[in-house]
Formats: structure tokens, sequence, C-alpha cells
């Protein structure tokens, strides 16, 4: 959803400036203010989920850091002539980062460097998972206040789900009698807002820190 209007990305009409490559989506939106009540909307009918939504003060050629990630534990399974049998734990993390890079030039626009990557679990065989990871990279020149738009990062999330006669479906071969197993495969997009702000030079001033770090924040949520 930009600038109110709802839809895939790539089915959208955007002003000159947008491009796409390999199915990843850059756009600079200037999203109006009934941006946040039509994605209010959205997650209220189950059709959008916000992920996260994260402010970072970050000054100009320094690295902004996002990183919102799931962890699971799987047991690794090894067998050898030496040592028999062995299990190991093993953690996955899976998940969103992002880190942005902003450049802010003597004309007041921000040149923005963006790194990305989104990774899902994904149900292999015998309780085991995999990540599959999308990555994105891109550099652009905003104004302070525009928004820069990501989409395209679509994932393929799969359930497994198990049911039948409680105990008989866990009777080897005989099982499948008395029990059923139903895959769900969902594809869902993640779509990446960024807007960066340019702040007053009083704001990284020490005694200016506190009162600054507040009045930024708020206008960042109205």
């Amino acid at each position: 959803m930009v600038n109110g209007v709802k839809g895939k990305l790539s089915d959208l009409t955007f002003a000159p400036g947008a491009g796409a490559a390999q199915g990843l989506y850059n756009v600079i939106a200037d999203l109006d203010k009934s941006f946040r009540l039509n994605l209010t909307a959205l997650v209220g009918d189950s059709e959008a989920r916000v992920v996260t939504n994260p402010h970072v003060a970050v000054r100009s050629g320094a690295v902004g850091q996002i990183d919102f990630k799931e962890e699971l534990n799987i047991v690794l399974t090894n067998a050898t002539e030496s040592f028999g049998v062995t299990k190991k734990l093993h953690r996955l993390e899976a998940g969103v980062s992002l880190s942005v890079t902003p450049q802010v030039l003597s004309t007041g626009y921000v040149d923005l460097k963006v790194n990305g990557s989104l990774g899902v679990f994904v149900p292999a065989s015998q309780g085991q998972y995999a990540i599959d990871r999308q990555t994105v990279q891109t550099e652009v020149l905003l104004e302070s206040g525009k928004t820069l738009v990501i989409a395209g990062l679509v994932a393929k999330q799969i359930s497994l789900t198990k049911s039948g006669v409680p105990g008989l479906r866990k009777i080897p071969l005989l099982g499948r009698l008395f029990g059923a197993e139903s895959r769900n495969v969902q594809f869902v997009e993640t779509v990446i807002y960024i807007t960066p702000y340019v702040d007053k030079p009083s704001f990284f001033q020490p005694e200016n820190i506190g009162r600054d770090v507040e009045e930024h924040f708020d206008r960042l949520g109205k």
C-alpha cells in the first residue's frame, strides 16, 4: 500500500523514477496522512501485519542497524563408525535484518544506502528446517521526509498439519489409515518503508539530546 492505494506493488502506477529489477521494486513516495489509517484498516482485516516499527537516530555517514529475528533450535544427528550416533543442538536464525547508511549532502538531500535480508523457516524432512533467504541492496537520493518503499520480497511459508485418530495414527505403516497430513503453502510479501529525516545540528549536542530526541520521535509518531 502506497499513498493510500491498496494492491500489489507491481500493479500500481507511480511517478517517474520508480524502478524494478529481478522482482524487487524501489519506489520513492510521499505518504499522505491517510496512509496510517489505511494500514490500520488492513491490519484489522488481517490482510497485513506490521512486523516492526523502529525509529533509529544515526549521524550522517554512520550505519544504522535493525534486526528483528526469530530463533529455532533443531537437533542434528550424525552417525559415524567411531562414535556411533551423536546428536547436537543447532540454532537457526531467520527474520528481517536491515542496515541503512545515510549521507546528508550540501543540498539537503540524503544519499541513502540500504542493505536488507529476509529469512523464513521452511519445514524440511523429518522435523528439520531450512531457511529461505532473500536479500536487497540499493542506493537512492531522497529529500528529508520522503519515503523509500522496497517491495518484491516474497517468501513461501509452508505449514504442515497432522490430524486423525489419537494414538492409532502413530502406529508404523498402519498409522496412515487412521491419520492424514495436510500441507499449506502461502506466499507473503514483505514491504519495507524507510523515511529519513534530517534533524537540526543541535540534535547532536549533549545538552540538547534528551529534549531533541523526544521532539524528534514525537514528530515521527504523528
